[in-house]
């Protein structure tokens, strides 16, 4: 990376615009549409209670990849740790390093904060985020699967407790 200074910082509300724009990539790349709204989502979570964090990397002051994650209680140690949602790159900016200094940042995040772990989920048909995890030192836990339920899937439960 020579003559290219990297920059990677907590994002804020003056982010949302840069984020959304490469949401949509990432959204291409895993060949999704993205929800409807997207920038004003970012705006109103960012940084609030529902627990939303980014970073984002820039290359020479241009946007070229974020990590949003959010904090999750990890039971097995009674503690808060980092749960990474997604980690992205840019195109343009692959190869660079730049996904393993976001990994970085979260770590250290993680320690000034006390929390005790880093935790995330890969689509192990993406060989090339499998090597760069298991590179960086993730532990594959395959033992556990996970689940989820959609908006219409947490209104239809809601509608079954309530009966």
């Amino acid at each position: 990376m020579v003559d290219e200074a990297v920059r990677i910082d907590l994002a804020t509300a003056a982010d949302c615009e840069d984020l959304a724009a490469m949401l949509r990539q990432a959204f291409d790349y895993h060949d999704s549409t993205p929800p409807p709204e997207m920038e004003s989502r970012l705006r109103l979570h960012l940084g609030q209670k529902a627990g939303l964090e980014a970073l984002i990397a820039r290359l020479n002051e241009k946007p070229c990849g974020f990590a949003i994650f959010s904090s999750v209680f990890w039971t097995r140690d009674c503690l808060p740790a980092i749960y990474l949602k997604e980690l992205f790159v840019t195109e343009f900016a692959r190869g660079r390093g730049l996904g393993g200094q976001m990994m970085s940042k979260l770590a250290d995040l993680a320690i000034e904060r006390g929390w005790s772990a880093m935790v995330w989920t890969l689509d192990p048909k993406n060989r090339s985020a499998t090597d760069f995890y298991g590179g960086i030192g993730g532990i594959d836990r395959t033992a556990k699967e996970l689940c989820l339920l959609d908006e219409t899937g947490l209104h239809s439960l809601a509608a079954k407790i309530a009966e």
